[in-house]
Order: C-alpha cells, then structure tokens, then sequence
C-alpha cells in the first residue's frame, strides 16, 4: 500500500488538492471583472514590464522574474482565510502571515490588506501577545552584606554604579 508506513505525510500531501482547472477558469473570470486588472489585460505587456499575461492571467513580475498570480480585490478576503485559517499553518502572527501572502501571490495593497484582516480575525485576537513598552529604569538601591557591615549601591537609569 502507498504511503502507509507515512500516514500524517500522507494526509499532508493531499490536504489541498483542487480542480485546477476549475480554479484556473474562475480565477481568469475574477480578473475579467476587476476592472484595475482588465485595464493591465488590454494593455500591451510590453509597455509594463512588471507584469505579464500567462495563460490568460494577469502576474506580477518580481526583480528575480518569477511570475506571482495577481489576486483580484473580490478574492483576496478567501485567499487570506486560506492563508490564516489554513489547518496547517493557522494564525501565524502578521509578520509570517504577511510573509506567507506575498511569497505565494500579489495584489495591490497586500501589506494593508492582511493586517485588516488579522485585527478582524477572532483567533488571532486570542493568540496575540501584547507589545510591551519598555519603561526607562529608575535608579536603584540595594544593600549588599559584606559580613561586618553593609556597603550600598546605587545604579541609575543610565546603568552606572554609584556606592554610598
């Protein structure tokens, strides 16, 4: 049997298999209706060299000239939801989660785009640890015993020592 002696790989592996057929066709009708993307599509590629037509898709084309899909406005709230709620890889924070969108795909105000949607996610306002402040230090006093007596200090917020 294939696969049995790796079954969590196993599974893995098939988690997101789709009709890529299917995606590709909706994805192109979805791109024919942002009206920002069909202003890219009737226009001469050549003309904007950061993007390109492949297969009927409008791609962003990175310095390293990979091609990104470009993700129109009425997708991107249920690309989001497969990037955070994704059971593998769920409520990563918004630096990896941000990472994770523009490695993956592009649009236009991506950055704005995922942090609205991290502030409005209900398990990511769970999981978030607040940023703490950190408060200039006072200056200290401490007592050490040095057998006989005590001999004190004092450390300021600059970090320097001072025995009084």
């Amino acid at each position: 049997m294939f696969g049995t002696p790796y079954l969590d790989a196993n599974a893995l592996s098939r988690i997101s298999v789709m009709n890529e057929e299917g995606k590709t066709d909706q994805l192109k009708e979805q791109q024919q209706k942002d009206p920002k993307i069909r202003t890219f599509l009737d226009k001469d590629t050549t003309v904007e060299p950061t993007f390109g037509i492949t297969g009927g898709i409008l791609c962003h084309v990175r310095k390293s000239k990979a091609k990104m899909l470009v993700i129109p406005k009425t997708i991107v709230p249920q690309f989001l939801q497969a990037i955070d709620c994704d059971p593998t890889s769920g409520h990563m924070g918004r630096d990896k989660t941000l990472e994770k969108a523009q490695a993956n795909r592009w649009c236009w105000n991506m950055r704005i785009d995922v942090l609205e949607f991290l502030k409005n996610c209900h398990k990511c306002k769970m999981f978030k640890t607040r940023t703490h402040k950190y408060k200039k230090m006072t200056s200290v006093k401490q007592a050490i015993s040095t057998g006989s007596h005590e001999l004190f200090y004092q450390i300021d917020g600059n970090g320097s020592v001072e025995i009084i």
